[in-house]
């Protein structure tokens, strides 16, 4: 090995570590697979951030978060390749995410990447092993899962951690503690956290970081004009950017972002801003943007109907929102039925004499393809209307299914992709709805406040879900 390699990062990458979508960093062009090309700040602030003196690392904990699209994850796999090359003999540097999946699909996935495209890089040599590479060495990188007892005793050489602001639960919290550096490696080794801004007070262990960094740290003297702090008594060294510094994060870039992502979900991954998980769901003008005459169905019209039911005995309403594909645009959503029954006062609804005879009207009248329904207050009448052969009846779960369904019709409606005719009752459940992001691609719909009402918003939810899901 030569000492430059040892000793410097971006020395050794630009020889070893390859990427498979370079782009130019004056055009943003591509340019196709290659060695890694740092911006002139990465290369200073990582050089800074891996320093050492005498012998051993300034820094045990190195934040760096910036604007997604700024290259985080490959500078950090980057990073995790030398720790493993440079450390000698039975080094273990671990890759952490939200989940162990995400944790082989991030930074170990570009790791193998670099290693199957690397001509003449010394990473040739190092061997895929599913969730881990071995190198000639002994020395290992390896993906992990959120099991805190899985790893209780590990000596990390180095532990990666990518988008810290989704570990909420507990089990990683402990997980955190658990990989904590070694007393026998201090000075040795390092925690590299790669992430943007999160949930004011759903992100625990990256708040923390964030207030160690950010809040108590001071600015680093060498970088004047970029928000590099650091911490002395916490060893920490902190890289917080809100500025897109990267050709490719243009405005053409972030015009379609913004198209597709809730303001809240832009400020925080575009401008890497903390902000509260809960939103507005759908801005109204957004909704009403999306009113437009529909031909009324008739009863022997053989357009492919889906049904979604959400009921209450009491307290909430019961709803029915019937969708089709639009007539004229066949990528987008129709409303075509809108029912809502609202429980008496004092007592409750009666599904005999409201929601059943109505799924049975509209499946003996049109061509219902599916009815899709919450099993919680549903499951009896639809297992008795399926064994009546009323239709082809599914349970919609009210977890993740539902999260990614919310999360698609918010979308649909910012697109301008569901057609509606402005009834007045289902506006008023748009109206009433707010948003709990809980992730890039899931957020879920709630009630502003407990007396309003928002079930037809979610039967909207699920019936237009299933309708593309099936691609009727």
């Amino acid at each position: 090995m030569r000492a430059a390699e040892l000793l410097d990062c971006p020395y050794w990458a630009k020889r070893n570590f390859w990427i498979e979508d370079r782009k130019d960093l004056v055009t943003g062009e591509d340019i196709g697979p290659g060695i890694i090309m740092l911006a002139d700040h990465q290369e200073r602030i990582i050089r800074k951030a891996l320093e050492r003196r005498n012998g051993k690392f300034r820094w045990s904990t190195i934040i760096w978060s910036c604007p997604k699209k700024s290259g985080k994850t490959r500078i950090a796999a980057m990073v995790a390749s030398w720790m493993a090359y440079r450390s000698g003999r039975y080094a273990e540097v671990f890759c952490l995410a939200n989940d162990g999946k995400q944790s082989a699909d991030r930074v170990l996935a570009a790791i193998k990447r670099a290693i199957s495209l690397g001509t003449g890089s010394v990473m040739q040599t190092w061997i895929d092993q599913k969730t881990r590479v071995d190198l000639p060495s002994g020395a290992f990188i390896e993906a992990v899962p959120v099991d805190p007892k899985g790893e209780a005793g590990s000596q990390p050489t180095a532990s990666f951690w990518s988008e810290l602001w989704g570990f909420r639960l507990s089990a990683k919290e402990r997980l955190w503690t658990e990989m904590t550096i070694p007393p026998t490696k201090f000075g040795h080794a390092i925690r590299w956290v790669e992430s943007y801004a999160g949930y004011q007070g759903e992100s625990p262990i990256l708040e923390q970081l964030y207030g160690q960094g950010v809040n108590e740290g001071v600015p680093h003297p060498d970088f004047p004009n970029l928000p590099v702090t650091i911490n002395e008594r916490a060893r920490l060294f902190c890289y917080w950017d809100h500025e897109p510094r990267m050709a490719w994060q243009n405005e053409a870039f972030y015009q379609e972002e913004a198209a597709l992502l809730t303001d809240n979900e832009f400020r925080r991954i575009h401008k890497n801003e903390w902000v509260s998980s809960e939103t507005e769901a759908i801005p109204i003008e957004r909704w009403d943007a999306c009113k437009e005459t529909l031909r009324p169905l008739k009863p022997d019209d053989r357009t492919p109907l889906v049904i979604a039911l959400d009921a209450s005995v009491s307290g909430d309403c019961t709803a029915m929102v019937a969708v089709s594909r639009h007539p004229k645009r066949t990528d987008d959503i129709a409303v075509r039925g809108v029912l809502v029954w609202e429980p008496p006062k004092g007592g409750k609804i009666d599904y005999s004499t409201t929601i059943e005879p109505a799924v049975r009207r509209w499946c003996k009248r049109y061509n219902v393809a599916c009815v899709v329904y919450d099993p919680y207050q549903l499951h009896h009448l639809c297992t008795t209307m399926r064994k009546d052969g009323v239709g082809w009846l599914e349970e919609f779960s009210q977890g993740q299914q539902r999260a990614v369904a919310d999360k698609q019709t918010y979308d649909l409606v910012m697109a301008g992709r569901i057609a509606h005719d402005g009834a007045p009752k289902l506006r008023k459940h748009v109206q009433n709805a707010a948003a709990q992001t809980l992730s890039e691609k899931t957020l879920r719909f709630k009630k502003k406040s407990d007396p309003l009402k928002i079930d037809l918003l979610v039967a909207l939810s699920m019936a237009a879900y299933q309708c593309l899901r099936l691609n009727l």
